[in-house]
C-alpha cells in the first residue's frame, strides 16, 4: 500500500493477491424450449460445489487471484475506495468450459480513531 498526503486529504493505492473459499454456492439454470402445445421454461437448482456426476456444479471452493485497490482518506476518518480482484484460478473442476471470478467493488465508510 503507497500513501500519500495532500492537505487535508489522503491518496492511497496498492496491489496484491488475495485467496478464497467457497463455504456454500447454488446455481441456477432457467432452460426454455418449444413443446408441440407451446412454449415449456424450466429452472433447475444446483449446489455449485457438488460434482457433475452428483447433480452439482462442479466449481472448485479454492480461488487465488491478483487485486488491486485505490482510494482516498480524509482527516475526519471519511474514505472512499474502488478495488478490483482478477481471478487466476479456472473455477470449473469438470468441464471444457473455463470460469473465472472477477470482482469490483466500492467502499465509503468511516474509520474510528481508538486512543
Amino acid at each position: 500500500m503507497y500513501k500519500l498526503p495532500i492537505g487535508k486529504l489522503e491518496l492511497y493505492a496498492g496491489v496484491g493477491g488475495y485467496i478464497s473459499y467457497g463455504l456454500s454456492g447454488k446455481t441456477k439454470i432457467t432452460k426454455s424450449y418449444t413443446l408441440p402445445d407451446g412454449n415449456h421454461v424450466t429452472e433447475e437448482e444446483r449446489d455449485a460445489f457438488k460434482d457433475a456426476e452428483k447433480n452439482g456444479a462442479g466449481f472448485r471452493k479454492v480461488d487465488f487471484g491478483a487485486s488491486a485497490l485505490a482510494g482516498v482518506k480524509l482527516k475526519n476518518g471519511l474514505f472512499a475506495n474502488i478495488g478490483y480482484q482478477f481471478g487466476l484460478t479456472d473455477i470449473a473442476s469438470d468441464t471444457d468450459t473455463k470460469y473465472f471470478n472477477r470482482s469490483l467493488q466500492l467502499h465509503v465508510g468511516y474509520l474510528f480513531a481508538l486512543k
